[in-house]
């Protein structure tokens, strides 16, 4: 089996709803700790969801409740885990609304499982809106590795290994099916109500699933939309007939003029916006070709140093190192260059990556470096320097 250590993932965005469902429960718990235990017993009765009950405000109560340390520690852990890893990726609002919806579908869904002998005794703890993170995590993150300990035959830690996140929560959920099947309800002895994890599982799953496919539906509608109107602005050109105003102002129907004749876009700043927006998979090939119509038609200059720079990367990437640095070059030796210390950090980067020139790409990154490293320019020249003395001297030609 596998326990869960840590989530790479990175985000400026601070998970303060997690945070505070933490300090919440934890108060909550420990609290009850400080009740008379007849006290605490019927706290529990009064705010645990029961079955035979069926209050609805038992529904949102129940899952801030815990029955002992271990109950909650685990809890806590789980969604102290997974729970800033969601939060950071869909916002802080959606995953208040998305857990308090998780714990009351898990709940009903416990509800369902339950037998009339049970029926009265209350269902309390975080899990089932617990496990609809974990279900919808698995969704929208099902490749990001999660560092686990593994624990094999005996359950004895045999090492921490990186796994991907829907193998990871994918083997817990099966676990649950396990255990419901094997154990059942409560009245077996295990007091878990696998019943709501099953279902808050589901629930996440389902949902985040379902909002995928349909955003992904609408993504691709749009572009479907986009490229068509870039089809018929292309024909439009070949014919020779004038482009409507708004359709000539587009910078996709820009770009694409740019790319099959040269011609710079009646708006530079437009290029430059399209540029960034480019999508992954398009990135080498595009910019690769961008950046060679713009040093073919003399306009480098006009392009921003981040674009210039990230043209040149793509030329590198496939293996164009001489044009790369032709149109480096080309660009360097424009009047009032954009962002100079940039380029020359990139020049120095391609010398280094494309060309094993040591020399040079020493003197072009102090050269960068002297111009100022505060800033990110700067910074970049800094860690490449270091880089490169890191490494052994070899001949150059």
């Amino acid at each position: 089996m596998f326990f869960p250590l840590r989530v790479d993932t990175e985000s400026e965005r601070w998970p303060v709803v997690t945070y505070a469902l933490i300090v919440i429960n934890t108060l909550v718990f420990v609290g009850g700790q400080f009740m008379p235990n007849d006290m605490l017993v019927m706290f529990l009765h009064f705010f645990g969801y029961a079955p035979e009950d069926g209050r609805i405000m038992t529904m949102f109560t129940y899952m801030f409740l815990h029955g002992n340390w271990p109950h909650i520690i685990g809890n806590m852990y789980y969604l102290w885990i997974f729970g800033r890893a969601l939060e950071q990726a869909i916002g802080s609002v959606k995953f208040l609304l998305f857990y308090i919806a998780a714990g009351v579908v898990a709940v009903i869904a416990h509800h369902g499982f339950v037998t009339e002998v049970v029926a009265d005794v209350p269902c309390i703890g975080a899990s089932g809106a617990i496990s609809g993170v974990l279900g919808a995590y698995a969704v929208m993150c099902p490749g990001i590795p999660v560092q686990c300990i593994l624990f094999m035959l005996g359950m004895r830690p045999t090492a921490v290994i990186k796994v991907p996140a829907a193998i990871v929560l994918g083997f817990w959920f099966v676990m649950q099916l396990v255990m419901q099947w094997a154990l059942g309800d409560p009245t077996t002895g295990s007091g878990v109500a696998y019943g709501a994890h099953i279902g808050g599982f589901l629930f996440g799953l389902v949902l985040v699933g379902v909002i995928r496919s349909i955003q992904l539906a609408i993504r691709d509608w749009a572009e479907l939309k986009k490229n068509a109107g870039i089809q018929q602005a292309a024909a439009m050109l070949n014919a020779g007939q004038p482009l409507p105003p708004a359709q000539a102002q587009d910078a996709d129907v820009q770009a694409m003029a740019f790319l099959r004749n040269g011609t710079p876009p009646a708006n530079a700043g437009l290029l430059a916006a399209w540029f960034s927006t480019l999508r992954p998979q398009d990135d080498d090939a595009t910019a690769a070709s961008i950046l060679l119509r713009a040093h073919m038609s003399g306009t480098v200059g006009s392009l921003d140093s981040a674009t210039i720079a990230k043209g040149c990367r793509a030329l590198e990437g496939v293996g164009q190192q001489k044009f790369a640095l032709a149109a480096l070059l080309d660009a360097l030796n424009t009047e009032n260059a954009p962002a100079e210390q940039d380029l020359i950090c990139t020049l120095g980067g391609l010398l280094w990556n494309g060309f094993q020139d040591r020399v040079r790409a020493l003197a072009c990154l102090q050269w960068a470096v002297s111009m100022g490293d505060q800033t990110e320019a700067g910074g970049r020249a800094r860690r490449l320097l270091q880089l490169i003395n890191e490494q052994p001297a070899v001949g150059t030609g």
